[in-house]
C-alpha cells in the first residue's frame, strides 16, 4: 500500500512539473515598437514622442494593457542607420527606465528610413509591407 501512495505521488509531482513547464513555453510577450528617423524623431507605436515624454508614454502603454495576457515585453527599436549608436542607446535607456519586467527583451534593426519611407505616423504600416 506505500508503494503506491508513494508511486501516485511520484506520478502527481511529475505531472504539475510538466503543466508548468509548457505554460512557461506558450507565454506571449508585449511587443514596443519604436522609430527613430534620419531627423531624431521619435515615434512610439504610431504617436511621435519628444525625448522627453518617452517614459510616460510607455508606461501609458502598459498600464492600459490585460495584465494576465503577457509576462515580459520586447522593445523593438527601428532607427536610421545614419544614426550614432549613442542616440539609440540612449532611447534604449529611457525604454528600460519606463518598465523593465525580469523577462525584457531588446531587438534593434537600422535601416534607411527615408528610402522605406517609413516617416510619419504610418510608419507602422509601411514596416510591415518591408521584407525584413
Amino acid at each position: 500500500m506505500k508503494n503506491y501512495k508513494f508511486l501516485l505521488l511520484l506520478i502527481f509531482t511529475f505531472s504539475i512539473t510538466g503543466f508548468a513547464q509548457n505554460k512557461k513555453a506558450t507565454s506571449k510577450q508585449l511587443s514596443v515598437n519604436v522609430l527613430i528617423d534620419a531627423n531624431k524623431n521619435i515615434y512610439v507605436e504610431k504617436n511621435l514622442t519628444p525625448i522627453g515624454d518617452i517614459v510616460k508614454s510607455i508606461q501609458k502603454i502598459i498600464r492600459n494593457t490585460p495584465a494576465n495576457k503577457y509576462e515580459g515585453v520586447t522593445y523593438r527599436i527601428y532607427a536610421d542607420g545614419s544614426l550614432q549608436h549613442g542616440t539609440i542607446m540612449d532611447i534604449n535607456q529611457l525604454l528600460l527606465e519606463a518598465y523593465q519586467p525580469i523577462n525584457t527583451k531588446i531587438e534593434k534593426y537600422l535601416l534607411d528610413t527615408k528610402a522605406n519611407n517609413l516617416d510619419g505616423s504610418n510608419w507602422v504600416k509601411q514596416l510591415n509591407k518591408l521584407d525584413l
